[in-house]
């Protein structure tokens, strides 16, 4: 309102919001002293926006900017927003040269675009994490007999490594509070943790917030220990040897092989649950087929105890298990309960499938060694009751381990009593 030819504007997340942060402009309006109170178009804009037609500047709210040319852009709760592109068109309105942008949030999680943007090595943007605790009002009154526990001990000290503050006992009071207000129960719709609102360093403030289904500070740590692959064949990653006394299963979600989506295979060991071999890759139904057979024989003696192979049938994959059947003759492709070859995914089986797959990661059962697996892992969200990637992300490699995962019960190598009978000259 002091400045000629500026265009500002807030965006927000969500409809709602846009009401809430233009009454804060709004406010700051009405009660300036009149003696400094510029004149505003009470005739013109819209209901959440201030024109000042003497210095021809303007101030609005919305839910993204188009069509206009903004100097100063605020983007309210990014991490929040549903539509990445909103927010990548608004950006481009903001002339570079004399453009101000500032984008604030609290931390959602890894599965959207504020993430990317944040972690992004390269981004020209200068990041800035604020902490719960450098706010002297977040404090409650300390009993002298309070006693620091050994995790509010290591809160201390990194504390003061990364931010050279001290965290007294009445701050460590007022987390205990908030902890115990925030604690998760079974009538939650969804979860919304102390980590998040309260964030304690740019970490972890990722990795306990958001709709993700996973426990990411686990998936983080495993990420840190995955030592890579032994050797890599023709794009399979190779992470355990074949082994002649183990009997593996092979689970695959095939794509066109034409678009962004990729054709995902993993080799299971069935004793250990160890992800042994990983595919992924663009490839056709025809050729993922024979991708599929080149990962069964990497881990099967010729002749003798071939994996047994469950392809996802939906769409391409009625394609791909053809091809395994009556082009490439091999021997030992899933069924489903309907006698039909392939896993069959649908509106009863899916939620099962990745429910299933979810325990065995937070029981420690399934044993990830793949880094591609774990990162899918780290947007796998709960959409609406629904459990999948995130806008723009992947769970192809996902999907092909919980089928390795679903066969694997119905394993048992009283398929191999008749074998000579089973395979097809």
């Amino acid at each position: 309102m002091f400045n000629h030819n500026a265009r500002t504007c807030i965006i927000a997340h969500e409809q709602d919001a846009i009401r809430k942060l233009f009454s804060i402009v709004r406010n700051a309006y009405e009660f300036l002293p009149d003696y400094i109170k510029p004149s505003i178009d009470r005739g013109g804009g819209s209901q959440y926006e201030i024109r000042f037609p003497a210095i021809n500047s303007k101030i609005y709210c919305d839910l993204e900017v188009r069509g206009d040319t903004v100097t100063r852009l605020h983007v309210y709760e990014a991490a929040f927003m549903k539509d990445s592109a909103r927010l990548k068109a608004t950006l481009q309105a903001v002339p570079i040269d004399v453009g101000r942008v500032t984008i604030e949030t609290t931390p959602n999680g890894m599965a959207n675009y504020f993430y990317d943007m944040w972690s992004d090595q390269e981004s020209i943007y200068e990041k800035l994490f604020f902490p719960w605790y450098i706010f002297p009002d977040y404090r409650l009154e300390a009993a002298a007999s309070f006693k620091k526990s050994e995790e509010e001990i290591e809160l201390i000290n990194k504390a003061k490594k990364l931010y050279n503050l001290d965290i007294s006992n009445e701050q460590l009071m007022y987390r205990r509070f908030k902890k115990s207000e925030m604690k998760s129960s079974t009538f939650d719709k969804t979860i919304v943790s102390f980590e998040q609102e309260y964030p304690e360093d740019d970490k972890t403030c990722f990795l306990t917030s958001g709709n993700t289904v996973l426990d990411l500070v686990i998936i983080d740590k495993m990420i840190t220990e995955c030592s890579g692959p032994i050797r890599e064949v023709n794009g399979i990653k190779i992470y355990k040897e074949f082994d002649k006394n183990k009997f593996y299963i092979i689970g695959a979600d095939p794509s066109e092989g034409v678009n962004k989506d990729a054709s995902a295979a993993v080799v299971l060991d069935s004793e250990t649950l160890e992800t042994v071999a990983v595919f992924n890759g663009s490839l056709k139904p025809s050729l993922f087929a024979e991708k599929l057979v080149e990962m069964a024989d990497i881990y099967s003696i010729p002749g003798k105890y071939p994996p047994e192979i469950a392809v996802e049938r939906n769409n391409h994959g009625h394609a791909v298990l053809l091809c395994l059947n009556e082009m490439l003759n091999y021997s030992n492709i899933f069924k489903h309960k309907d006698d039909k070859l392939g896993f069959r995914t649908d509106s009863v089986t899916r939620p099962i499938m990745i429910s299933t797959f979810i325990d065995a990661v937070d029981n420690g059962h399934l044993k990830i060694l793949d880094r591609d697996i774990l990162n899918e892992c780290l947007t796998l969200i709960n959409n609406d009751g629904k459990i999948e990637a995130a806008s723009g992300k992947h769970d192809d490699l996902i999907v092909a381990c919980a089928i390795a995962l679903q066969i694997r019960p119905s394993t048992d190598l009283s398929f191999y009593d008749d074998i000579e009978s089973r395979i097809k000259l």
